[in-house]
């Protein structure tokens, strides 16, 4: 691993991809100056698929100086965002290049040449990941949507890095950003679990008048 000092609060390091990829992977982070006790954050890996969603955990983690590997379009705009947003915070992220660290010489470069494609990129991603910081416990989130079949081409793609090889090889824990548009199967006893829940809370006085007035509102 190659750590490069970039300014007193952060750094960037790099680390071998694939040699099927031939790109560059990099960390960005900022010092260990915050006073939340990042002890548990440190010692885990968060994946996030589509992390530059407006709805996905992104901007709370590096608040809380998480580790995490991002996975998002290749487009300078969105990673001038995310690279600014981690050496800013006591977080750090891990990220995709076209080329390798060493060329790019200049953060607009950075820019333009980190990210992948879910769709094209998924084997590959898929690959590296399961060989990245070994040992350490993972949580990979699908968080990437899109309108009409493609958001139907991006889940499967999702589903095709997590299912098999992030959690049978990295045993790793699976998030989703829980949407109407999102069907999970669950056993039959958590099915009822959850409909005694809804019925008791669907009793609370605040509920009662809601459906009422949806009721008024309907007719």
């Amino acid at each position: 691993m190659v750590k490069i000092s970039r300014d007193r609060h952060s750094r960037i390091r790099s680390m071998s991809r694939c040699p099927m990829a031939r790109s560059r992977r990099v960390l960005v982070s900022q010092s260990r100056t915050s006073s939340i006790n990042q002890d548990t954050l440190t010692s885990a890996i968060g994946m996030l698929l589509g992390a530059g969603s407006a709805m996905g955990p992104f901007l709370i983690l590096m608040a809380l100086g998480a580790n995490v590997i991002t996975a998002d379009l290749d487009r300078p705009n969105i990673w001038k965002r995310k690279i600014t947003i981690a050496e800013q915070s006591p977080g750090t992220i891990t990220f995709p290049l076209n080329i390798k660290q060493s060329s790019c010489t200049t953060n607009d470069k950075l820019y333009a040449n980190a990210g992948c494609n879910l769709f094209t990129d998924t084997p590959r991603i898929c690959d590296w990941v399961l060989n990245l910081y070994p040992g350490k416990p993972m949580a990979v989130g699908s968080y990437a949507y899109l309108n009409r079949a493609l958001h139907v081409q991006v889940s499967l793609a999702m589903d095709a890095m997590i299912c098999k090889d992030m959690s049978e090889k990295r045993k790793a824990g699976l998030a989703y950003l829980c949407t109407p548009t999102d069907l999970h199967v669950v056993t039959q006893e958590a099915h009822e679990a959850s409909v005694q829940e809804y019925k008791k809370y669907s009793s609370h006085p605040y509920c009662i008048l809601m459906k009422c007035i949806y009721l008024l509102w309907k007719t």
